[in-house]
């Protein structure tokens, strides 16, 4: 649903986390992300972290509390090691993108997790 210049343009700007974030979602603002024929779709199932572009271009990364279902393109989807972190972000604050691969991003909450069992076994064992 994007163009090549559309999917480079998202994973290479720097988008501002908006007041009216919260639980349900993070909504960003930045550099308009231009979908092929709108974003515009009927409803399907989403899941947490999947980033959905509004009807005026903006980046929406659902969140915990998210809805099932929603009605605009996906754009991506954050690795769920990486969720946490998104969800802690003020509003102001800056958040970027970064493609990568089933592999690498397995790879990435898999070392994030051997890094939480070592620091709570760390505090079990003190």
């Amino acid at each position: 649903m994007f163009t090549e210049q559309a999917l480079h343009e998202f994973s290479h700007s720097l988008y501002t986390v908006t007041p009216d974030s919260n639980r349900m979602a993070a909504k960003l603002n930045g550099v308009a992300v231009k979908a092929k024929n709108g974003v515009d779709i009927l409803s399907d199932g989403i899941v947490e972290g999947s980033v959905q572009i509004s009807a005026n271009g903006q980046p929406i990364v659902m969140l915990a509390d998210h809805q099932s279902t929603g009605g605009y393109a996906k754009i991506a989807t954050v690795i769920p090691c990486d969720i946490p972190a998104l969800a802690q972000v003020r509003p102001g604050q800056l958040v970027g993108f970064r493609v990568v691969s089933v592999e690498e991003g397995a790879e990435a909450c898999r070392k994030e997790k051997e890094k939480w069992t070592y620091l709570k076994e760390s505090i079990d064992h003190d």
